[in-house]
């Protein structure tokens, strides 16, 4: 299946931009909080909170090897977006939080500078 040019560019497939898209959506939503990347995988159902601190598979895996494939999909999304400065990266205390970054045109992946034309910036390699 082919992919758009801005998705070759970024190095990511449909099922990647899906998570940059939930990624992106949680945080902007959420301005004002900085989550740990376990937060944000319970936050949007990749993981499931389970008592005493362990958690399960979410609703997107039904198995082990499709959790593993949909860890490295949010992955990679998370840091593509950290990388395209759509959502920040902050290390406090030894744990890594994220919160929303600049504003964005979703799909094409630029920044939005409001009202004016989105600005093409290619993620450093």
């Amino acid at each position: 299946m082919p992919i758009t040019r801005r998705q070759f560019e970024l190095s990511i497939n449909p099922d990647i931009e899906e998570w940059m898209t939930r990624i992106y959506d949680f945080l902007h939503n959420q301005k004002e909080q900085a989550f740990s990347q376990l937060e944000l995988q319970t936050g949007l159902g990749l993981l499931e909170p389970q008592e005493k601190g362990v958690a399960a598979y979410g609703q997107y895996s039904k198995d082990h090897e499709q959790f593993l494939e949909n860890t490295r999909r949010f992955d990679l999304a998370l840091e593509r977006l950290v990388e395209l400065k759509g959502v920040a990266k902050r290390d406090v205390d030894n744990t890594s939080y994220y919160a929303a970054g600049r504003p964005m045109k979703k799909g094409e992946w630029r920044w939005d500078m409001g009202g004016g034309k989105p600005v093409y910036l290619p993620p450093s390699y």
